[in-house]
């Protein structure tokens, strides 16, 4: 194994760490939120621990991975709408509606195109890590 590929590694294995610590902060606070708005620490209890189980059953966490990364980009494209929008008050609208009229400008296409790609590449990465911390053998070698 060359000094380049050690290197690879050990960088590729830093950014999944740090990608687990987004993801970790990112399910918390949807727990959180969820449960605050059922007034209930069951719900907001139940949501975390099945978003962490999420993570553990292959199919499951890249459902999910998906799931937050479109989050990401209609909050994403939802605040470029509101600064550069032409001022259509998407509260008048039902959902569908207020989503077309949100991606209709160009700049809330790409700002939610961009977190969208780099929302799903911490995803994968935090996947990336829990494969790596949770596979007893070495996989890599």
């Amino acid at each position: 194994m060359s000094v380049g590929n050690v290197r690879k590694g050990v960088t590729q294995a830093t950014f999944n760490q740090d990608a687990i610590r987004v993801v970790s902060v990112e399910i918390f606070l949807v727990a959180v939120i969820v449960g605050l708005i059922y007034q209930s620490w069951y719900v907001g209890g139940g949501l975390f621990l099945g978003l962490i189980l999420g993570l553990l059953i292959p199919t499951l966490n890249l459902m999910l991975a998906i799931g937050f990364s479109i989050a990401w980009s209609v909050i994403a494209a939802s605040v470029a709408y509101t600064f550069f929008g032409d001022g259509f008050q998407l509260v008048d609208l039902n959902f569908w509606e207020a989503l077309l009229a949100m991606y209709s400008i160009p700049s809330s296409q790409v700002l939610g195109g961009i977190f969208f790609l780099s929302a799903l590449g911490y995803h994968l990465a935090a996947i990336e890590w829990q494969r790596d911390v949770s596979d007893a053998a070495d996989r890599n070698f």
